[in-house]
């Protein structure tokens, strides 16, 4: 394997992402008001992006660990600020982006103002560029999923409709606020909560 991690399964997910994307923009165009979900989402589209092993991949920092050290590794990777794009999902944010479709991360790296500014200079670094927001979980926050789901519940209360959230864990997909969600193959970890 290389850098890249396991490129086979991003691409087919990610371009199955990219498709349903498309599709949704040619039913509902930019202007479409009928709402969703809670019926708040007033025709400003928007995707959700995980981070770690769906926009980055660590797998360098993985394969050093022997694959054994998941949470060393992606603190290793996460202070590093090299992890390079997982190349589908850059693909996918390239063409959201395109189409002026705001794009926001909502990570479960934790919110922290070293954090943040390694993780911006990582995206950056990988080439994301011109992304709506960064939501990274607050000390207080409840589990991964419950954090995750409220966060994409914020954003269509901003008036946002999600048409696509593309993750690697279920804690990143579960509990609703988007009208379609892919998981990315994961084989190194799994995150329980």
């Amino acid at each position: 394997m290389t850098g890249q991690g396991r490129r086979g399964g991003d691409a087919r997910a990610a371009r199955k992402a990219a498709r349903a994307a498309k599709a949704r923009r040619a039913r509902h165009g930019h202007g479409d008001d009928r709402g969703h979900g809670r019926g708040n989402a007033r025709g400003k589209l928007a995707i959700v992006l995980d981070i770690d092993e769906t926009s980055l991949s660590n797998y360098s920092a993985l394969a050093a660990t022997s694959f054994k050290g998941a949470t060393a590794a992606l603190t290793t990777s996460l202070f590093a600020a090299t992890s390079p794009a997982i190349d589908p999902t850059l693909e996918l944010f390239d063409d959201a982006r395109s189409q002026k479709v705001s794009v926001f991360f909502i990570t479960g790296r934790p919110d922290l103002q070293v954090v943040r500014d390694r993780t911006e200079e990582n995206l950056t670094s990988a080439g994301y560029s011109g992304w709506k927001e960064l939501v990274l979980k607050p000390s207080d926050a409840p589990g991964t999923r419950d954090y995750k789901s409220a966060a994409r519940a914020a954003i269509e209360d901003d008036g946002y409709r999600i048409v696509l959230n593309v993750g690697d864990q279920d804690s990143d997909l579960k509990g609703g606020y988007a009208d379609k969600a892919y998981k990315l193959p994961n084989p190194f970890y799994f995150i329980s909560d």
